[in-house]
């Protein structure tokens, strides 16, 4: 709901049809909210409050960490010895999106055009990580056994 940093900002970005129908069907959600609160704040934010107001970043911060509690206690459950899933903050989401991204093959220009940025330097020096020699190295990792010397 704040100014965009530049004009350019403002743009239109290609959703694939799961992502669609899923804001179709929120929206619908919400408005079934709506037509119950005793009164909502704006009927045009997709991602709103329960009554309809711009979401507070803390209380977003909060809801995010208790999905990580839920993803930590659900591994636990099956493996009382699984290291509890790391919180994140909504920032960082960004960051593994377009790392993700990349690691299918997405170009830095497609990378950078969906984060807003005119060129790849972001992309490249902030954004974009490269995934595969971390899960290599990671799958060659002896998980809890002594390394033998």
């Amino acid at each position: 709901v704040d100014d965009l940093k530049t004009s350019s900002s403002k743009r239109t970005i290609a959703a694939s049809t799961d992502i669609a129908m899923w804001i179709i069907d929120h929206r619908k959600a919400q408005t079934v909210e709506r037509l119950a609160a005793s009164s909502w704040g704006d009927d045009q934010l997709v991602f709103a409050s329960p009554t309809g107001n711009v979401l507070s970043p803390p209380n977003t911060r909060r809801q995010l960490d208790a999905v990580c509690a839920t993803i930590t206690a659900a591994g636990q459950q099956s493996d009382p010895g699984a290291a509890p899933f790391t919180a994140v903050r909504p920032n960082e989401l960004r960051h593994s999106c377009l790392s993700l991204l990349s690691a299918e093959g997405v170009s830095n220009e497609a990378l950078a055009d969906l984060a807003g940025h005119t060129t790849t330097r972001m992309v490249d020096e902030v954004y974009r990580h490269q995934l595969h020699p971390v899960v290599r190295s990671a799958a060659g990792a002896r998980w809890g056994q002594e390394a033998s010397s």
